[in-house]
């Protein structure tokens, strides 16, 4: 499939367009995703010895004061871990919440705190999943920051419950103890909760859209050929065979678009052929009506003056009267056969029914034919050609009716020689030149050879004198030319320009079977 030129520029412009929208579709989740996310609820937790000293520091006149004051600057928009003040009897002296006593530490734990600032971590650890820190300034989580274990990604970090002694008081012999609690951390609500789900969806949506524009993309495309197609094919409909497609690419859809319009030149030539056809028959028919009126008045008065005036004759004058009416019959005969041939040329049977055709044995038996038919006439043939080649493709009865004519019309004027020969072009052709020594070709009859209509008498009284409307020579050309031969006539000139007779050369094409 990749080596078709359609398929690789469609998967292409699929592959760009899909990659362009999940693309857009990844940027478009991250920036939901920040648009969205919820404030950082966890920070870094700070040592307990810092937060202890700092009460202790604080310029208020007890410890309970020095704790609120503390949790009154912290920014409360994040949640913080919970301080805890008590003393020595685990009584609890401060705390902005409700804590458990199972929170707090054990005695032991609080008697093992002898000095000042001595701390103790108790309780279970907890394992937190800290995503990358937000920017922000200090508070009483302490300030933001990569976490542990190296900047980048989240990762975990645990915390536990810490108790710390602070310093005692000057006016007071109870002995203090900051308790720090982490704070608990909350599940996602709302938004957040529902993130994960609109990444996937936003993922999924950029694919959908990616491929529905891929598809409406190759809809253009395809529609505008479409839209070119059904044109080009209304006016053909409409009779305007000029109608083409406009080829100015070299993909599958170009390859289509030049056969149709190689089916569209076929179809035009077959329909200009067929007009052409046609006028030339009417001309034909015409041509024909107009010449028949003179042989049938002629064969009508001939019956009529023998029917008239059978008594009134002698025996010679009846039989020349006959011997004419006879003449216009076979006249006749001949003319049907011509027209039936010239109908019959343009048959596609001709075109299908080729076979290899022996052009010297056909001439030989056609020669032979003349002699023994024209024995009265004294006409030599001369040959000069090999027995069995050349060969050529064809119809073996439209090519012997073509030499037939050529040499029936040669021996018809010939005074007492024929020459016949086969001339080697080249590899792929050959002539077949069929010569006499007769009056030759009038000057129009050149120009009409094989187009139109051509008369010519035998002027010798001992010759079978006949009218000929020029059927013969259209035969000849047109067999020669469906054999994809050409066919020339021509005067034979001496050295004195004078006519020494007529000839007919036929040039073929030779067999590729030989």
């Amino acid at each position: 499939m990749i080596k078709h030129k359609l398929f690789r520029e469609y998967f292409l412009l699929a592959s760009a367009i899909l990659i362009l929208t999940i693309f857009l579709g990844f940027f478009t989740s991250r920036f939901v995703a920040e648009a969205f996310k919820p404030e950082r609820t966890e920070r870094q937790m700070l040592p307990p010895l810092f937060l202890a000293k700092t009460i202790d520091h604080l310029a208020y006149p007890t410890k309970l004061e020095a704790i609120r004051g503390m949790e009154s600057f912290h920014d409360r928009q994040f949640v913080r871990p919970a301080l805890v003040l008590i003393n020595q009897d685990r009584q609890i002296l401060y705390a902005e919440n409700e804590v458990l006593p199972e929170n707090l530490p054990s005695a032991e734990i609080l008697l093992s705190l002898v000095n000042e600032y001595d701390f103790k971590f108790y309780g279970e650890k907890q394992e937190v999943n800290r995503p990358p820190p937000m920017p922000g300034g200090p508070g009483l989580g302490g300030p933001g920051g990569p976490p542990p274990g190296g900047p980048g990604g989240g990762s975990q970090m645990p915390r536990q419950k810490s108790v710390v002694k602070l310093r005692d008081s000057q006016n007071d012999s109870q002995k203090y103890y900051l308790v720090i609690i982490p704070p608990v951390m909350k599940e996602p609500e709302g938004m957040a909760k529902i993130m994960p789900i609109l990444g996937f969806g936003s993922l999924v949506l950029s694919l959908l859209i990616g491929v529905g524009l891929t598809l409406f993309v190759i809809y253009l495309s395809v529609r505008k050929k479409v839209q070119n197609a059904d044109f080009v094919i209304s006016e053909l409909h409409k009779g305007n065979l000029k109608a083409r497609f406009q080829v100015d690419r070299n993909d599958e859809f170009g390859q289509a678009m030049m056969r149709f319009n190689q089916m569209a030149d076929e179809i035009e030539h077959l329909v200009n052929h067929l007009k052409n056809v046609e006028v030339s028959r009417r001309k034909l028919l015409q041509e024909l009506a107009h010449d028949l009126r003179t042989p049938i008045a002629s064969l009508k008065t001939l019956l009529e003056t023998l029917e008239t005036n059978d008594a009134k004759l002698d025996v010679k004058t009846k039989a020349e009267l006959l011997l004419l009416s006879n003449k216009e019959v076979a006249y006749f005969a001949r003319l049907v056969e011509d027209l039936l041939v010239l109908s019959q040329v343009d048959d596609p049977k001709y075109n299908s029914e080729n076979s290899g055709v022996h052009i010297s044995q056909l001439l030989q038996d056609e020669i032979y034919d003349l002699e023994f038919k024209n024995i009265t006439k004294r006409v030599e043939f001369k040959s000069d050609f090999a027995e069995g080649l050349p060969l050529i493709d064809g119809d073996r009865n439209l090519i012997k009716r073509m030499l037939r004519n050529a040499l029936e019309n040669s021996v018809s004027f010939a005074q007492s020689k024929l020459w016949i020969s086969i001339l080697d072009i080249s590899d792929t052709t050959f002539s077949i030149v069929i010569s006499d020594d007769g009056v030759g070709f009038k000057p129009e009859s050149l120009l009409e050879f094989g187009e139109r209509r051509m008369t010519r008498k035998i002027l010798e009284p001992d010759q079978n004198s006949r009218v000929s409307v020029g059927l013969g020579s259209v035969i000849m050309k047109k067999i020669c030319e469906i054999h994809g031969g050409q066919l020339k006539a021509e005067n034979r000139i001496n050295e004195q320009g004078v006519i020494e007779g007529a000839k007919v050369t036929f040039t073929l094409p030779k067999s590729k079977t030989t």
